[in-house]
């Protein structure tokens, strides 16, 4: 993955003051992160046998051909799940390393992108994800990571409407 030249800032050596939030809500915590690998078998393989994951999913590879989406599958380690993205890590689309929020309702997912419009903060979204019901906006922080905000829903047809009516589209194909 080639990283552009950016200017590394120092730190100030004065105390600073600690921030204050503008923030309307609060997230419920990580949802997922997404990396890529070469190889979807020995990544499941490493990741099971070394570090205790559990299989949550193989989506679109391995037994499970029903999933309009690239392959991939998501691990648990303890209460996080990462999501294994098959590609080539030194050269990936950005989108598929992230790192995704939870939000508990559309109402919330609302409420942050208004948010972080009103911050000036370019958003994605809301994006429906085929095969799966959740609803996602996607932006990035100053330093260019990509990050996501996503609310779970019972499925597909109600993500896509949920989506739809706030202007959103479909990832993979469908507006905004």
């Amino acid at each position: 993955m080639a990283i552009a030249q950016v200017p590394v800032v120092d730190p100030p050596k004065e105390e600073l003051p600690v921030p204050t939030t503008s923030a309307p809500l609060k997230l419920t915590g990580w949802d997922h992160i997404a990396i890529v690998v070469p190889d979807l078998v020995e990544a499941e393989r490493w990741y099971v046998d070394v570090l205790g994951a559990e299989v949550v999913g193989r989506y679109n590879w391995g037994g499970d051909m029903s999933h309009p989406v690239t392959p991939h599958e998501d691990i648990r380690l303890g209460k996080d799940v990462i999501s294994l993205f098959h590609g080539d890590p030194t050269s990936s689309t950005p989108r598929l390393v992230h790192y995704a929020f939870n939000c508990r309702s559309m109402d919330e997912l609302d409420t942050w992108k208004a948010h972080l419009e009103s911050k000036g903060v370019a958003i994605r979204g809301p994006m429906a994800h085929p095969g799966f019901g959740a609803v996602s906006i996607y932006f990035e922080d100053p330093s260019g990571y990509r990050l996501e905000i996503t609310n779970w829903l019972p499925d597909f047809e109600t993500g896509k409407a949920e989506a739809l009516k706030r202007g959103g589209g479909i990832m993979g194909g469908g507006r905004r």
